[in-house]
């Protein structure tokens, strides 16, 4: 499932797949739009909401570091 979220000003393709190891776990790549440098982070979950709602919070995390480092 090939998703768009809306965060803040950034537009950002999210693509939550799967995991064929286990029975119910989907998991997505995130990558840092904040950052110039290659900075990624794999999030997991049991449903693909949950895996949105964790993007969502990482993206947040992500923002108030740039925020504060002012970097």
């Amino acid at each position: 499932m090939t998703e768009t979220l809306k965060y803040c000003d950034k537009h950002i393709e999210i693509t939550i797949r799967k995991d064929t190891t286990v029975i119910n776990k989907y998991y997505t790549v995130l990558q840092n739009p904040y950052k110039d440098y290659h900075s990624t982070k794999v999030i997991y979950g049991g449903t693909e909401q949950i895996v949105k709602n964790k993007c969502i919070r990482q993206l947040k995390q992500w923002r108030k570091e740039i925020e504060e480092n002012g970097n």
